[in-house]
């Protein structure tokens, strides 16, 4: 009987936050974006300021002092191969910059949407309960009302079988 009220509370909960993560606002969206975007730019500047130093690192002369400590028979294979590790580097950074870069754009490009949704929403009049919305000539009334039909129909019919869990349960007699 316990882990039957704990696994419908916990429905209940779970279907709440459902609801509550559909009912986020524009202006929420905007927020969250612009920290994306906030974090993707520091990575982006990071990574160009590596790509910096590398291209610093890839001069002959500086290989060559990177690798003046080091003694062995074939400096040349040494320095070959330093070069080779720091073009690969390089290279994988770019790529990483380019994704980035796309990755930005989308973040712009979104964020321009959730702030259009954002001053549209803030300008709307606000609904008042009874109000409802017609689409396509049927009447269908609004998310927080579905939301709440919703969940006293969920109740409604956790209530109902537990009523009846409780009317088939044995009775003992004393």
């Amino acid at each position: 009987m316990k882990q039957r009220v704990m696994i419908s509370f916990i429905s209940i909960m779970l279907f709440a936050g459902v609801i509550a993560a559909q009912q986020r606002s524009a202006a929420q969206d905007a927020d969250n974006l612009r920290g994306d975007l906030f974090e993707l730019q520091v990575k982006e500047e990071t990574v160009r300021l590596r790509l910096t130093e590398l291209e610093d690192e890839l001069k002959p002369e500086n290989i060559e002092r990177a690798l003046a400590g080091i003694g062995s028979t074939k400096p040349e294979e040494l320095r070959e191969q330093r070069r080779r590790w720091l073009t690969i580097e390089k290279e994988g950074l770019l790529a990483q910059l380019e994704v980035l870069q796309k990755t930005r754009s989308r973040l712009e490009l979104e964020l321009v949407t959730a702030q259009t949704r954002a001053y549209h929403e803030s300008a709307a009049p606000k609904p008042s309960p009874m109000d409802h919305a017609f689409v396509s000539g049927a009447l269908i009334p609004p998310m927080p009302m579905l939301a709440t039909i919703g969940v006293s129909l969920f109740l409604f019919g956790f209530g109902a079988i537990m009523f009846l869990s409780f009317l088939r349960r044995p009775r003992r007699m004393s």
